[in-house]
């Protein structure tokens, strides 16, 4: 666009009066398209030209490389290079740490399923100590029932020997008396020969079996123990109606850690009170008129906080 400044004259009009000054009029502006679009043109066809010229230096550069372009500056290539390097050395050892955490997990999977059957293995194991703990119950209270079945045997064992020696002690005055009176009459003179038979003589001493039992009786304190020392008359080791206590026979009371203590029986017993809670042994050592075998002894344990006392029972049968 280009602007044109005309200088007009004044020309004087017809019947002016020539005496009069010239007078100047201010410029006309004038706008001329076709200088405009050959401007634009101009413009546009360099801005093309430098492009198409960049392009063809990287086409020249490209062509005289072999085929690659080369920059000025090699030193920031490099870095560049050197940092892809160290991403790529970043990546594998992720990559690598990936994978190993992936074996972790397939081994940790492996031992939870090996921890699962360790523990349903120990649940089967309780299930089988269950049963045969009840088992063993069982078979101790058999072997409970079985002991007194056999403290009963030899309590019946004791009475028939006894009832069989009398019968036998019976039997034999009676053939006595009838041997007597087959003798002859002149043979019974050396009766008065015999003055030694008045002198006493000593009492007899009888073997007897002994069995024990144990009971409770809530008549004694806790920490309580009576003896009963009985003669076993029918032989069923209990103490019935009718069956006499045995006086003065010697009990001990031996402690699991102690001295022992000794007690004489009277007609209720040898009782041994103000016990600590424990394992105590109670044993017979004598019995007047008696040569004890069998169970001249008896375990128990004493718990102060226990709701009764015990009895232990000594039935004495002769044999």
């Amino acid at each position: 666009m280009s602007v044109q400044q005309e200088h007009l004259t004044m020309k004087q009009a017809p019947g002016a009066d020539h005496a009069e000054t010239q007078v100047e009029k201010p410029p006309k502006l004038e706008y001329s398209v076709k200088e405009a679009d050959e401007s634009l043109e101009a413009y546009i066809s360099a801005i093309s030209g430098a492009i198409i010229g960049v392009l063809a230096t990287l086409l020249v550069l490209y062509i005289l490389n072999g085929g690659t372009l080369r920059f000025t500056n090699p030193a920031k290539l490099s870095a560049i290079e050197a940092s892809l390097t160290r991403v790529d050395e970043n990546v594998g050892a992720v990559n690598q740490n990936v994978g190993i955490v992936a074996e972790r997990l397939a081994a940790l999977e492996g031992e939870a399923g090996v921890i699962t059957q360790l523990q349903t293995s120990l649940t089967d194991l309780d299930s089988v100590l269950t049963a045969q703990s009840g088992r063993l119950e069982g078979l101790d209270e058999s072997v409970a029932a079985l002991n007194v079945t056999r403290k009963n045997f030899d309590t019946f064992t004791a009475a028939l020997a006894s009832a069989l020696s009398e019968m036998g002690s019976n039997a034999a005055p009676a053939a006595e008396s009838a041997n007597a009176v087959e003798a002859p009459v002149a043979e019974a003179a050396p009766a008065a020969q015999t003055p030694a038979e008045t002198a006493p003589t000593e009492t007899a001493v009888t073997a007897a079996l002994v069995t024990s039992a144990v009971a409770v009786d809530t008549d004694l304190a806790a920490d309580a123990v009576q003896v009963m020392l009985f003669v076993d008359a029918n032989g069923d080791g209990a103490l019935d109606d009718g069956e006499a206590a045995l006086v003065g026979s010697t009990v001990t009371l031996t402690p699991a850690q102690g001295e022992a203590v000794n007690a004489d029986s009277t007609d209720t017993g040898a009782l041994f009170e103000g016990l600590s809670s424990g394992e105590y042994t109670l044993s017979v050592e004598s019995v007047p008129g008696y040569t004890l075998d069998g169970e001249t002894s008896a375990a128990v344990t004493v718990d102060i906080d226990a709701e009764a006392g015990q009895v232990v029972y000594f039935a004495v049968a002769a044999e």
